[in-house]
């Protein structure tokens, strides 16, 4: 990710060591003074920085992208935009979209700031030295020495879809959630506080929605990059390729990846020929076995669990050796504006939250991944979510007065953007320009003052594919690993899907056994360090019996060998063992 680290001075630190390009990586600017260490990196399209007087006392940086967003209009800010926002006594985070954290600092003073929906975050914590601060947790918990896991976070993080509080996964480091603010001054927090994001909900009609996706798309076309759409075969991004189409048919190309049987990328790139479109097809061969764990490790050190050890895989395309030059922009979290999240609870919970049955709720928001833990560990994992499940329905709007989808929709962006989403958002900021057309407030704010009735069923976005480029209808749509006609409603395309994987063969995606299997020699050797045997928190014959069943040949252990692969990883990550 593009990233930041400092360590602020108390007045009876340790003096400011210069060594600590040994713990982050190379960076873009450094600084340090007797007061504090500035460290910043990641790619200069999202690293600006600026340092205003020769003795460096006063500065300021983010890391990250930043949209303004006018009434029909949008574009993405530059370096002296960012220099005008500085220019104010306070900044006006809430006026601006985009995902970023900011830092502003003038002698003894050190101000960060998160966007509205906390896309991007940060963390402090005291530290030898007074308080060190970043926005990589792995980092922080290598210089704090702090590496017990909060089992609030991990609760969440293991046995929901996500997170749902904006605590940090590592007691005794503090977080920034969703539109924050913290002001450190020598060497002590001052101030701390947060907003919760919250939109209008009214019943109008979808022009709003249109119009803002057509400028938020017009904003990366308008850049100085090559604009590359992620291509599936899902509603979102076909929605996008139509608005790509009829706005800016040369000044843009596709990209898609994994396998060739991959329903997802049979349609991609059968759409791609038809169109005629410039495509970046990587279906690339696995790498040595330890640059898969190389890979595996940096990415699940900086993704927090929201994706198992096998994901890394993929996601090492999102880099700048595979991607040169482009800007990325993908339909990530489109499923807001058509009603698509956590039905489940809409379906067969809706009394359960107007009751605050949370032992209900959870059933409904479970979500299996590996039974790894000693039972009393598990426990009060559970123990943690159900009250953390409790704080963050007390926390929302009543139900009765914004409705169930309504409500279920907002849930999702408090928690799954910052929690789940942004997790590879920040990464990727390091490598290319990116972001999620979807994922900006005021395009979410457009989306709640829209009628639900507009939003179901993708209706809003098969009009704009209607009307961009209708040919697009012909081509099925894809899930889980089948296809469905386009204009089929979506409670009758989950039936058909679920029809057709029962008894036709689906795809199979095979990257996870061949994943696993050519790291057979490391897992068994994992299992059997110190390390493992020492954490009070597993249960051993567990996890021997899962790495013993799979590598046996019972391919049904699978993912839970791969999620306890991540989650090994991720907790040695918090640790200063080399």
């Amino acid at each position: 990710m593009s990233w930041m680290f400092g360590i602020i001075r108390s007045e009876s630190g340790i003096n400011i060591s210069d060594s600590y390009d040994k713990l982050h990586s190379c960076s873009l600017l450094t600084i340090s003074t007797p007061k504090f260490y500035l460290a910043l990196g990641g790619i200069n399209e999202t690293c600006f920085y600026e340092v205003q007087d020769e003795y460096k006392d006063t500065g300021w940086a983010i890391v990250g992208l930043g949209v303004k967003v006018f009434d029909s209009s949008a574009r993405l800010m530059t370096k002296e935009d960012w220099k005008r926002v500085f220019a104010n006594n306070t900044l006006p985070i809430n006026s601006l979209d985009g995902h970023f954290v900011a830092l502003r600092w003038e002698k003894d003073t050190f101000e960060l700031y998160t966007d509205q929906l906390g896309i991007r975050t940060a963390y402090y914590g005291k530290c030898d030295e007074g308080i060190c601060f970043s926005t990589r947790l792995d980092w922080m918990a290598k210089k704090t020495g702090f590496s017990e896991i909060n089992q609030t976070a991990l609760g969440g993080r293991w046995l929901l879809f996500n997170q749902l509080s904006y605590d940090s996964c590592v007691k005794g480091i503090e977080r920034l959630g969703p539109a924050s603010f913290v002001s450190i001054r020598n060497g002590t927090v001052t101030q701390h506080e947060s907003r919760k994001w919250l939109p209008e909900f009214k019943n109008e009609n979808n022009s709003k929605i249109k119009i803002l996706l057509v400028s938020l798309i017009q904003a990366a076309i308008n850049s100085d990059y090559t604009v590359s759409l992620g291509l599936s075969g899902g509603m979102d991004s076909r929605m996008l390729l139509a608005i790509l189409l009829a706005n800016a048919p040369d000044k843009f190309q596709v990209h898609t990846f994994g396998e060739e049987a991959d329903p997802d990328v049979l349609i991609s790139n059968r759409i791609a020929r038809d169109f005629n479109l410039r495509c970046k097809y990587f279906n690339e061969p696995f790498p040595d076995t330890d640059e898969i764990i190389s890979q595996a490790k940096s990415i699940i050190a900086q993704n927090l669990l929201a994706e198992p050890a096998s994901s890394s895989i993929k996601l090492r395309y999102y880099s700048r050796d595979f991607l040169k030059n482009g800007f990325i922009i993908d339909g990530g979290f489109g499923e807001i504006a058509r009603r698509q999240y956590l039905n489940r609870i809409v379906r067969l919970g809706s009394s359960a939250l107007l009751r605050k049955d949370i032992k209900k709720l959870f059933t409904l928001m479970y979500v299996p991944r590996a039974d790894i833990f000693a039972d009393e560990y598990a426990d009060q994992l559970k123990k943690a979510v159900l009250l953390d499940l409790e704080s963050v329905l007390n926390d929302m709007p009543p139900v009765k007065e914004i409705g169930v989808e309504n409500f279920v929709d907002l849930l999702a962006v408090r928690t799954r953007f910052p929690n789940w989403g942004g997790l590879e958002q920040a990464r990727t900021d390091a490598s290319v320009v990116s972001y999620m057309p979807m994922v900006q407030p005021s395009f979410l704010r457009a989306v709640f003052r829209t009628d639900i009735k507009e939003r179901a069923n993708g209706k809003t976005y098969k009009e704009i594919i209607r009307s961009k480029e209708r040919r697009l209808k012909k081509y099925p749509l894809v899930k889980s690993g089948t296809t469905y006609p386009f204009g089929l409603p979506t409670l009758a395309a989950y039936g058909l899907v679920t029809i057709k994987n029962k008894i036709s063969k689906t795809f199979i995606d095979t990257t996870i056994d061949r994943f696993l299997l050519q790291i057979k020699d490391y897992v068994i050797d994992l299992i059997n360090t110190t390390e493992v045997i020492n954490w009070k928190g597993y249960d051993k014959k567990k996890i021997k019996a899962i790495v013993d069943n799979y590598y046996n040949g019972d391919k049904r252990f699978k993912q839970s060998l791969d999620w306890w692969l991540t989650f090994e990883l991720w907790r040695q990550s918090l640790s200063n063992r080399k």
